[in-house]
């Protein structure tokens, strides 16, 4: 009796865990119908954009097999950046049987968010470094500045020139300029300070004089910086 009780609470578990997942599988989002090499439900890109984006894909395909989409979605509602797009991936079977060459560009534009899902057969030319670094330089700069059709279509250039050996990326390095700057003043003004307590028990008036010389001649230009600050 006990084991026909396990047996029929390990079923009832089996069938509320599908139960569950069906449901869950229900609620994903849907991935559209593969309906050119950019998909754009929404319409986000003007039609010039999509028609020159895709023939240069389409012109890529031809002369290399390599599929490369383009996925513009308007919100994910909830779903996983990348699990989407693997599924979007796997639904659309992108790229040639049996090589697995194909590459999704995919945008979501409410979480602000993209992701580049390269196959298999292209993962040592197209790897996660290099496709970090198309979205870094390429594609969200130029998103934050509202361009998003420029940031698809850079991105895009990218990841073509990428696959065809003629990429050549541009780390844009911090500048270091103010950093560098404010490091000075502080230690500038350390400097200044700790010799001011020192001077001042020989002169209470010396003190503060030396150590704010001191504070200039290490950063000569801070008195014009704060005039320019009092200023505007």
């Amino acid at each position: 009796r006990r084991a026909t009780c396990i047996g029929r609470s390990f079923a009832s578990s089996v069938i509320i865990a599908s139960t569950v997942t069906l449901a869950l599988y229900a609620l994903a989002l849907n991935v559209p119908s593969l309906s050119g090499r950019v998909v754009d439900p929404c319409h986000v890109l003007p039609a010039s954009a999509v028609q020159s984006i895709s023939a240069r894909l389409a012109a890529h395909e031809t002369a290399t097999s390599n599929q490369v989409v383009v996925l513009i979605v308007p919100s994910l509602e909830g779903d996983g950046l990348e699990e989407f797009s693997h599924r979007v991936a796997t639904t659309w079977k992108l790229g040639q049987t049996g090589t697995d060459n194909g590459v999704l560009l995919l945008v979501a534009i409410q979480e602000r968010k993209v992701r580049i899902e390269v196959g298999y057969g292209l993962e040592g030319t197209l790897t996660d470094a290099r496709s970090a670094r198309i979205i870094r330089n390429d594609i969200v700069p130029r998103f934050r500045a509202g361009d998003v059709t420029g940031g698809v279509a850079s991105g895009i250039d990218a990841i073509v020139r990428t696959i065809e050996g003629t990429y050549q990326a541009s780390e844009r390095p911090v500048p270091r300029e103010d950093t560098d700057h404010l490091g000075q003043i502080m230690t500038a003004i350390m400097v200044g300070l700790m010799l001011g307590v020192i001077l001042m028990n020989v002169n209470r008036l010396l003190g503060p004089i030396a150590g704010t010389g001191l504070s200039l001649l290490l950063a000569p230009w801070l008195v014009p910086a704060l005039i320019a600050g009092g200023i505007t």
